[in-house]
């Protein structure tokens, strides 16, 4: 067996693609982006100390969220389908109250505190009807979708950006 004795490595910059993470409420984040300045690299055990804060960026999908909806089936709703359009989100689903109804929720995203991530219900409509208070009562009780203080790295969340290709939230890694 041949031993290598522990070293550190100076690296004058990083940048680290995470693909397909899943997080422990089950929600897989497509891509995580980190980047930082002046890094060292530890070898035994291998780790990476930035000095200074770096800057993370995170992509989920329309695909990822509507598995994840699916899966937890929150408020017993069920058949999601997610899209993605510039500045919001639009998730059907059916409910069953009696009769099975189909309903279209617009939500954005907004960030508390630098470390929540907010659902913020703009409007909904069941056939023709408003059902706004019932979801937004539904959001009360699954906000913050997102706590970054329950992960094990120190993150503030900066940014929110919803497009039609991805949700992208940025923000800083502290070292």
């Amino acid at each position: 067996m041949i031993r290598v004795m522990p070293q550190n490595v100076q690296v004058g910059s990083v940048t680290a693609s995470f693909c397909n993470v899943r997080l422990p409420i089950g929600l897989v984040l497509d891509r995580i982006e980190i980047e930082g300045q002046d890094a060292e690299l530890h070898t035994d055990p291998l780790h990476l100390e930035l000095p200074e804060p770096g800057n993370v960026r995170v992509f989920v999908g329309a695909e990822s969220l509507e598995k994840y909806l699916n899966e937890q089936a929150p408020g017993g709703l069920r058949d999601f389908q997610v899209r993605l359009v510039p500045g919001a989100i639009e998730v059907q689903a059916t409910a069953r109250v009696i009769v099975e109804l189909r309903a279209t929720a617009t939500c954005k995203l907004r960030i508390e505190h630098g470390r929540e991530l907010h659902v913020e219900l703009m409007s909904v409509d069941v056939l023709g009807g408003s059902a706004k208070s019932l979801v937004e009562s539904q959001l009360d009780k699954i906000n913050p979708i997102l706590d970054a203080r329950e992960y094990p790295v120190q993150l503030e969340l900066h940014s929110v950006e919803i497009t039609s290709e991805a949700v992208i939230v940025t923000g800083t890694l502290a070292p």
